[in-house]
Order: structure tokens, then C-alpha cells, then sequence
């Protein structure tokens, strides 16, 4: 929300994540482009720490997943993400490949820890913990193209069948369809060279689902001559290809799905999926990434140039605004401080002007007093002797009743003027009263509330009194508390439009805080949040169409604050204000 002032003008606070040091930017935007920016760190780069040895057995001879290659060491799709996710980990592998069978045994017999480049439906796999790295899909190829998709070899009447490589599953499907004649192939290539030749009807090759096959089949193309060979079906939705545990709290097994995860995000992954089933030759795609990464390197420095000086350009202009802003407000308070100077100055007449008058009264109060007390023996002997009789055309009996009372609140009253003018006369020369008195809190509301009660009465409003008895006292000016309370109670009173309405005031003692509490509750319309900060600066009203002067809360502040105490608003629109004043108390046995 606008912060609002007496200059009127608005100021909006920037965003706090524009308030981030320079130097604390410059580092963010570094560390972003190191670790974001293409081309600068080598994909998948980690620190390798073995602290343990994981055995992972495969197949010997099923390129270009796993194979020995011309030196016998193990190499392939499957052992360099094996590798891969072994160094994520900080684990020592050892890749071993065999014969299919031969690893599947010494898997069973506990010499090898890890099976990889299994299928999820081969029997190992159903047998043991799977999990999927990857997924396969069985795509089926003929010479020319067939009336429907396949999607089952049950479709197929008959015929000769070339496969990709024999595994376990591979054996059941051909066990499941004794009704084909299938034809074992070590590779896809020569799956689909004996298709070309014409040696089988089909060929089924079991793919990775990102393996490129358009370089295999236009290289086969052009050494055959052929350029019928088109996919005619999928056969089975995709299938898990992946690793195998026999242990399930292998460490290599049990955090292996983080780490897949982790080398597709990087793209290490990626990397070594094209590098072995991917094209023969770079691809397109691999040109546009390079290019994008050149661009990245030649752009980056430019778009580290034009961040720095927009960001420096924006502070700079939320600065100027800032400093703006702070002359603003200064040269209002100093406005303001001339017009304080001024207004204590007439206060100091006005207050002069009024007590000369007062006093005559408050001296004419009391020599009538001083008349009717040496008149009432008198007065009383010839009530006695004729009875009732007329004085001034009021009865002497209601005379006898009220006189007393009626000569002591207009003497209260007068005093009241006198004090009210004495505060202004203070609060402009900023001089502290003497708080030396012993003050009764549950006297002061009593004649705070007789002094209200003619002015409540025409406002149609009445006060409900909760006070706990008794109440401990406390050190201070009377007459300032009062009307302090008199200014709550008012304000609670003219905060309701319509009458009928009830202020609450309610005093009780905090034992343990050792404080006297009192809160005015109105039924008003309450007070919009963003007002409640300004409640208590001077002249400052939101009752200025009822010719409030923004006076009263101000004074009254002021006057808690100098007896030790505080003073707090809590207010919700439609529901009504509620004014607490804290004011700290003595212990009977210190009392004067």
C-alpha cells in the first residue's frame, strides 16, 4: 500500500528483490550463466569418488547396446550409461559380458550384482527387482506396405520373420507363434538386409523409441537397390529396458532412479543415447545445438552488458524517487513545525483570553455559594414554619435537593474550562505538568461520564460501565485522565450516526504487568487499516466534515505517554473501534 504524508504524495515502495546489493547481482547472473549457459561446462562433468564395487553383467555381442569391441573391453549404449550413472553415485563398477546365459547364471549365483540391458518381460527380469532406464518398441517391417496397421503377429496368416537378436523374450514370442517361421539376425542391419534380399517376409526390430533407423534403411537402400522396405506396424505398447538386482538394498539399484533422472536433466543422457543410437553422421540437430551454443557464447557477454546496465540504470531511478520523495516529506515537516510555532503562540492568547473570564466566573460561583449557604438556615427555619414556598419560580423543596450538587458541577465544570485550556497552553509549549498525584482510576471514569452525561444524552447514545473492584491506584495528573477518557468516550459516541447505540467502557488490573487497562468499545463504522497509523498526529481527523480538528487523540497520547503508558487503537470496518489505554500502577504499601 501507498505510504501516505502531509505533502500529499504517494510513494510506492520498489520490490524487495529489486533491493539486492550490486555486487550480490553480479555474482547471481555469473553463477547463472556457468551453470545455464550452453557450451561453457562439459555435460555430465562429475567428481568420480568410488567408495565401493558394483559387478554389472551383459550381453557380450548385441550391438550397439553392449559388445567387446576390437581391444575386448566393454563398450556400447548400455555400459556408457552404466558408467555414467556409476560416477553420479561415487561408485567403482566393473562391467563383465558374456554369453546371454552365461550372465544370466552367474547374476543367479550371486557373481554379479547387476543385470543390464534386460527386458521387463524377459523371465530375470519378472523374477527379480526391474528397473526401466528406458523403453523399448517393437516395430515390424516389411517390402511393401500392408492394408492395415499390425498390431499383433496373430494377425499375420504366415511367413518368415527376421529378428533383431535372440533374448528370452524373443524365444517365447517365437514359441507363442509356432504358425511363422522366424529367423534369428545379430543386429538390426542384417534383420533388415534379410528382408531386402528377400530372405523373410518381415522384420521385427526392437528399438529404443529415439533409435533413428532413416540412415540404416537409406544406406541399405542404396547398397540393395530396394526402396520398398516401410514400417507396417507396432505391435505391443512400449516396454521397460533396463537394469536388474537381485538384492534390492544394492546402493547401485536403490538410487539409480535419482540418478537417471539427474543425467536426463543434464543431458549426459541424451548424449550418450545419440553417440550409439543415434545417426551414422551428425544430424541436423547436432549442427543447431552446436550453433546454439556458438550463439550462446558470443551473445552471453551482450546479455550480461545490457542486464548490468538496466539493473543499474532501474536503482538509480528508484534512488532518485527515494531522495525525491524524502526533500518532499521534509519540507512539509518543516511547514508543519512553522505552523505548530504559530498555533502555540495564538493558543497562548486564546488561553489567556478565556481564563480571565473563567476566573471571574469560578469566583462569582463561589461567593453565590458562600450567599446561599448563609441564606439556607433562614430559608430552611421558614420551610419548616409555612411549608413549601417559591424562590425564583422553582420551588424551594427541589432547591434544597439540588443546590448542592448544581453549585459542585459547575464548580467541577469551570475547572474542567481552566485544565482543557492549561493542556492546550502545554501541549504547545511542550512543558511536562507535575504527575505526583495518587490517582483513582474507577473515580475518573465515574467523572468523566457525569461530565458526558447531558452530551450522550442528545446524542442518544448511553455507556455501559464494567470496571473490577477494587482497583489499585496510580501516580499521576487526575484531570489529565479524565480527559483523556472524556475524548475516548466521545469519539466512540460520535462514531455511531444513529442513536440508540452504546459505548462500552470496561477497567480491569493486570496483576502480573503490574497495569491498569481500560478500553472504550463503539458500535461505529470502524476505521480503514491504512488510517490507523496516522490516528495520532496532530490535526489529523477523519471527522473533518463534523468539524473535527484532529486534536484530541493527539493530546491524549501524549498525556499517557508522559504517566508511563500506552495508548493503542484496534478498529475492523463495519464492526466498531476499540481504544485500550495501559497505564502501570504502585503497590499499596508504596503508596504517599
Amino acid at each position: 500500500m501507498d505510504e501516505l504524508n502531509y505533502s500529499g504524495i504517494p510513494y510506492k515502495e520498489p520490490p524487495r528483490f529489486l533491493n539486492i546489493p550490486i555486487p550480490a547481482f553480479f555474482l547471481l547472473l555469473l553463477i547463472f550463466q556457468l551453470f545455464f549457459m550452453p557450451g561453457l561446462m562439459k555435460k555430465g562433468g562429475r567428481l568420480y569418488v568410488p567408495f565401493k564395487r558394483v559387478v554389472v553383467g551383459g550381453c557380450h555381442n548385441n550391438p550397439p547396446y553392449e559388445f567387446l569391441d576390437e581391444n575386448n573391453e566393454p563398450s556400447g549404449y548400455n555400459v556408457e550409461l552404466t558408467q555414467a550413472i556409476a560416477a553420479e553415485m561415487g561408485l567403482d563398477v566393473e562391467v563383465r559380458l558374456g554369453r546371454q546365459n552365461k550372465m544370466v547364471d552367474a547374476f543367479q549365483k550371486g557373481e554379479i550384482d547387476i543385470l543390464q540391458g534386460v527386458i521387463e518381460m524377459d523371465p530375470v527380469a519378472l523374477n527379480n527387482r526391474f528397473h526401466a532406464c528406458t523403453y523399448f518398441n517393437q516395430k515390424l517391417f516389411a517390402r511393401s506396405p500392408h492394408p492395415q496397421l499390425l498390431s499383433s503377429l496373430s494377425q499375420l496368416k504366415g511367413g518368415r520373420i527376421a529378428l533383431s537378436r535372440s533374448t528370452p523374450y524373443l524365444k517365447r514370442l517365437i514359441h507363442t507363434h509356432p504358425h511363422l517361421q522366424f529367423i534369428e539376425a545379430t543386429s538390426h542391419s542384417q534383420a533388415l538386409r534379410c528382408l531386402a534380399l528377400g530372405q523373410a517376409d518381415y522384420a521385427l526390430l526392437i528399438t529404443l523409441p529415439s533409435l533413428y533407423l532413416n540412415r540404416a534403411l537409406h544406406i541399405l537402400e542404396q547398397e540393395t537397390g530396394d526402396h520398398r522396405i516401410t514400417l507396417v506396424g507396432e505391435l505391443t505398447p512400449q516396454m521397460g529396458y533396463g537394469y536388474v538386482a537381485r538384492d534390492p538394498g544394492n546402493p547401485f539399484f536403490t538410487q539409480m532412479e535419482s540418478c537417471v533422472s539427474t543425467l536426463k536433466t543434464s543431458g549426459r543422457q541424451k548424449e550418450v543415447q545419440n553417440r550409439w543410437l543415434g545417426p551414422l553422421s551428425p544430424s541436423e540437430e547436432d549442427k543447431r545445438e552446436k550453433t546454439i551454443q556458438l550463439g550462446g557464447l558470443i551473445f552471453s557477454p551482450l546479455l550480461f552488458a545490457a542486464c548490468t546496465i538496466f539493473f543499474w540504470s532501474y536503482s538509480l531511478k528508484q534512488e532518485v524517487g527515494r531522495r525525491t520523495h524524502e526533500l518532499a516529506v521534509q519540507q512539509q515537516q518543516l511547514i508543519q513545525a512553522d505552523k505548530m510555532t504559530s498555533l502555540g503562540i495564538l493558543v497562548s492568547g486564546v488561553a489567556h483570553e478565556i481564563n480571565n473570564p473563567m476566573g471571574l466566573i469560578v469566583h462569582n460561583l463561589s461567593f453565590l455559594q458562600k450567599l446561599y449557604t448563609a441564606a439556607e438556615a433562614s430559608l430552611e427555619e421558614r420551610f419548616q414554619e409555612e411549608g413549601d414556598f417559591f424562590i425564583g419560580g422553582l420551588k424551594f423543596s427541589m432547591i434544597r435537593q439540588e443546590a448542592g450538587e448544581m453549585f459542585s458541577e459547575m464548580n467541577h465544570g469551570a475547572q474542567r474550562i481552566i485544565q482543557i485550556v492549561n493542556d492546550l497552553k502545554e501541549f504547545s509549549s511542550k512543558k511536562s505538568p507535575a504527575l505526583t498525584g495518587q490517582v483513582d482510576l474507577t473515580k475518573a471514569i465515574n467523572a468523566s461520564i457525569r461530565l458526558l452525561e447531558l452530551p450522550l444524552k442528545k446524542m442518544g447514545c448511553s455507556v455501559l460501565l464494567e470496571t473490577q473492584e477494587p482497583l489499585p491506584c496510580f501516580r499521576g495528573n487526575r484531570h489529565q485522565i479524565e480527559q483523556v477518557i472524556v475524548n475516548l468516550i466521545l469519539n466512540g459516541a460520535q462514531a455511531h450516526q444513529n442513536p440508540g447505540h452504546t459505548v462500552t467502557v470496561r477497567a480491569w488490573a493486570n496483576h502480573p504487568k503490574q497495569h491498569l487497562i481500560l478500553t472504550v468499545c463503539d458500535e461505529g463504522q470502524g476505521i480503514e487499516k491504512d488510517q490507523l497509523p496516522f490516528l495520532f498526529d496532530p490535526f489529523y481527523t477523519t471527522k473533518r466534515e463534523q468539524g473535527g480538528t484532529g486534536l484530541g487523540l493527539s493530546i491524549s497520547e501524549r498525556i499517557v505517554k508522559e504517566h508511563k503508558g500506552e495508548l493503542t487503537v484496534e478498529s475492523e470496518v463495519g464492526k466498531g473501534t476499540t481504544v485500550s489505554m495501559h497505564l502501570p500502577f504502585f503497590h499499596e504499601e508504596s503508596h504517599p
